[in-house]
């Protein structure tokens, strides 16, 4: 699975977004038929994390384990979650380490379907690339 990480040194400072593996990030791989599990609940779990500390973006086109099946769950998800993912949309979108990572990479928060929050401020932002 090729992830694209734009990570955040603890001083603030950008670091050049590059392929990463969960293995040199410390942080779980995720499947695409994962993401909708994560739909909804983005505002809390942001606001929980007390400042982000690093950042990784997750394209939908890179992410493995795609089907007809999950693609149309996501959807429906995104669908029926439409207020709440504009809430995490909303509660990310002043975030400055977010808004670098995300600019960095070309995106902006509307590109931004969920939210994976870790321990020590790490979060993982599953962008809508327009490939999945």
């Amino acid at each position: 699975m090729k992830r694209t990480a734009a990570s955040l040194a603890l001083a603030g400072a950008l670091v050049a977004p590059g392929p990463a593996t969960a293995q040199e990030d410390g942080l779980p791989g995720v499947r695409y038929g994962q993401v909708a599990g994560h739909v909804g609940g983005g505002a809390e779990a942001y606001d929980a994390i007390g400042g982000v500390r690093g950042v990784e973006l997750l394209e939908l086109g890179d992410l493995e384990g795609r089907s007809e099946e999950n693609a149309q769950e996501l959807e429906q998800t995104l669908a029926e979650f439409e207020t709440e993912t504009a809430e995490m949309r909303q509660a990310i979108g002043g975030d400055r380490a977010i808004g670098k990572a995300l600019e960095a990479a070309g995106y902006t928060v509307g590109d931004v379907v969920a939210v994976i929050t870790h321990d020590g401020g790490r979060v993982q932002l599953v962008i809508d690339d327009g490939r999945g």
